[in-house]
């Protein structure tokens, strides 16, 4: 079998992450029918979300293989990096866009938007825990730095994003004269709405209810909602429709031709007349975003579908107010100078003491990833597509010979020439001052990284952990086709799969690097905790390694715990317990079910697990979004959502458990049933927060149901119009 062939035959063994599939399928579905196959699959893709277990981010899964033994040294000068240089002109944004739709290649994965897989929260971060006023906050990454979610509270109100009754991508906010795309349920789209809700003592009464804007020519969904003392601010995105005229646009994107993420920003100071303030808007799908005090600051993905020079919009990105039309200038776009797909990544800031406009906005061309911030700086960590031959030609390469690598572009071959071809990731630093996204720094690594969690800033250096794929290969002669072109003969490939820790200074330069951690094994989860960083790989047993990064140009391993099952979500439970959220396995690596663990990390060379609760069934939510668990030590409260299927798996059965850890022991305080009683045939997003004494049980599209603390018994419960 020649090296294509085998790269393709390899490349159809791959399978990925339910939350990644939703997350390319959410996209591809933007491109063509405003989202509306998606809430379709979503229910279909959920439910096998157990059966998917490979990496998403281009990595492939490897055969079993040795790989090849290289220095720290030479891995630090292996740099591909994808260097960003100003925009002169939008004409050249047009030439370059163009140009690059000339070079994409039949193995286009498009946009690989931000995942947040089960995580942890470090003594950095928010334990989600109660404060003075006794309420649970959104499980955010790090402490100071809020992240939009579907439900939000201040400890009195409750405030829900309703999606219209048609599961995770919502129905979408429309008008009476937009008809709902062929092939869906009704003819007109139902509305997306926000519920203001007051919460005394478990009682729940519906105070307003906000139906978000729709400006002619435009279509949303409602994704996240924050908010920040008396201003609500919801996040929405969907299409926005160009000048073309139908017959130009397409009818098979029902005439939205530009992707739009918009933040309609209201003053709630009278919970009950919501006010409406103003409405921004930017070109692309929602990706992320984090707002540290008063400043938001929004991240989307502009995928340029079909430039058209007449058009501006159509690559250009905008940056507007919903009254006034404005492009992202010149000075503040930045392209990758070889990238391999036309897409954006659009940042804005925005003051919401003064939202009249965007305080700022940046995009960069060619870049698009996960996104992780620390309220200081905002980090890219974008897949290099010319790292891989089937994301950009044969792309980027290294030569080696008796130990030494030559970084490459050449198309030219050599008999006897032997090949290293390595997934890597390209990061970008943006700083972020009251308001103001600036770019500062570019560097690379080799390997994807898991999710947001995979990052982290701390005195003075970033670190990030990536799963590596590798193939290497050997030219074994030059042939010709038919044209009289040398073609190369690859053989004695070998491939390997494993795992790496860098150490970046801010200006993402190499610092220190720890290697091949976990041979033919993918990282599940990663913990930053100070100097002390926690990895979970897992290929039949889950080794959990403590990693000393106190010395930032020599990290070095501690201690490496080997354990049936993985965990795919870690969270910080005190100074010297660290629980796991995940799978059991047996010994032959196949999942059995959910399990809850708790590490005893006092002794950070000697790493044990200190207690096991085996749960027996299905999957959770909070593994792969860690906005659905709540791990509060102080509270004693850990709950989450969890699913499990019947014999044939004909049906899911949907619940909320809190456990609390008492005496050693992880003890089940409850297994709430919100379902039962009613019916919905949609998925729901589940999340849990906590008032005082009372836990409240959100079902997006369904409703909010209280239960008292104590017993668990319900107190109320409000179903959604």
């Amino acid at each position: 079998m020649n090296f294509k062939n085998k790269y393709k035959s390899d490349l159809n063994k791959i399978t990925y992450s339910a939350d990644s599939l939703n997350e390319v399928l959410k996209h591809k579905g933007d491109e063509r029918t405003s989202g509306g196959v998606m809430r379709r699959l979503t229910p279909v893709i959920l439910c096998v979300a157990i059966l998917f277990t490979a990496v998403f981010s281009g990595i492939y899964q490897m055969q079993r293989g040795g790989g090849h033994d290289y220095t720290p040294d030479q891995v630090k000068n292996n740099n591909s990096l994808v260097p960003l240089k100003p925009v002169t002109s939008y004409l050249s944004l047009f030439d370059k866009i163009n140009g690059a739709y000339k070079n994409i290649v039949r193995y286009q994965y498009d946009v690989v938007l931000e995942s947040s897989i089960g995580a942890p929260a470090t003594d950095s971060e928010s334990k989600g825990g109660a404060s003075k006023d006794d309420f649970s906050d959104t499980n955010n990454q790090v402490k100071g730095v809020q992240e939009a979610d579907i439900v939000k509270t201040d400890g009195e109100y409750i405030y829900i994003t309703n999606k219209g009754g048609y599961g995770y991508y919502g129905g979408g906010i429309a008008v009476d004269d937009v008809a709902y795309p062929d092939g869906y349920p009704e003819k007109k789209a139902p509305v997306d709405s926000v519920y203001i809700l007051s919460a005394n003592d478990g009682n729940v009464e519906k105070v307003s209810v906000i139906k978000p804007r729709m400006t002619e020519g435009q279509y949303y969904a409602v994704s996240e909602i924050l908010l920040y003392g008396d201003t609500l601010v919801i996040v929405k995105t969907g299409y926005m429709k160009t000048a073309k005229s139908t017959a130009e646009s397409g009818a098979y994107r029902y005439n939205y031709d530009i992707s739009i993420t918009a933040v309609e920003i209201y003053d709630i100071i009278d919970r009950s007349n919501p006010v409406f303030v103003n409405e921004l808007f930017q070109s692309g799908s929602y990706s992320s975003s984090r707002m540290v005090d008063n400043y938001l600051y929004l991240a989307s993905t502009f995928y340029t579908q079909s430039p058209d020079e007449a058009y501006p919009e159509t690559y250009v990105p905008l940056a507007s107010s919903y009254n006034k039309k404005t492009f992202v200038s010149e000075s503040n776009i930045q392209m990758a100078e070889n990238f391999a797909y036309p897409y954006y990544t659009v940042l804005t800031g925005i003051d919401l003491t003064k939202p009249q406009s965007h305080t700022s906005s940046e995009a960069v061309l060619g870049v698009t990833g996960q996104i992780y911030s620390n309220g200081k700086n905002i980090y890219i960590a974008a897949y290099d597509y010319s790292s891989s031959i089937w994301g950009w030609g044969w792309g980027w390469r290294s030569s080696f010979v008796d130990g030494d690598i030559n970084d490459t572009n050449s198309e030219v071959y050599e008999v006897g020439e032997k090949i290293r071809l390595v997934s890597k990731t390209n990061i970008y630093r943006f700083s972020t001052e009251k308001g103001v996204v600036d770019f500062k720094a570019s560097g690379t690594v080799e390997g994807n990284l898991l999710n947001q969690f995979s990052m982290d800033e701390y005195d003075g250096a970033f670190r990030i952990a990536t799963t590596v794929g590798e193939y290497t290969y050997e030219v074994s002669a030059i042939s010709k086709d038919a044209s009289n072109s040398d073609i190369p003969v690859f053989d004695n490939y070998e491939t390997a799969n494993y795992n790496n820790l860098y150490v970046l200074s801010l200006d993402l330069k190499p610092l220190g690097v720890i290697e091949k951690m976990g041979m033919d094994e993918r990282i599940y989860s990663v913990r930053f905790d100070g100097d002390i960083g926690y990895m979970v790989t897992f290929r039949q047993t889950d080794p959990l390694f403590a990693v000393d990064l106190s010395d930032k140009t020599n990290p070095r391993i501690l201690s490496e715990l080997k354990i049936p099952g993985f965990s795919n979500y870690m969270h910080s439970w005190n100074d010297n317990l660290l629980f796991g959220l995940g799978m059991d396995a047996d010994n032959e690596g196949r999942t059995t079910g959910l399990k809850l663990s708790m590490f005893d990390v006092t002794d950070k060379t000697n790493v044990t697990e200190k207690s096991i609760t085996k749960l027996g069934f299905g999957y959770s939510e909070a593994q792969y979004q860690h906005k659905a668990i709540i791990v509060d030590s102080e509270k004693n409260f850990i709950g989450f959502p969890g699913y499990s299927y019947n014999e044939n798996y004909s049906s899911v059965k949907r619940m909320y458990y809190v456990y609390s850890y008492v005496d050693g022991e992880f003890v089940q305080r409850a297994a709430i049933d919100i379902f039962s009683d009613t019916e919905n045939y949609y998925y729901n997003e589940m999340r849990g927060l906590y008032i005082g004494d009372h836990v409240y049980i959100i079902a997006v599209n369904q409703g909010i149901f209280s239960y008292d603390m104590n017993d668990y018994e319900r107190t109320d419960s409000f179903i959604f119009d």
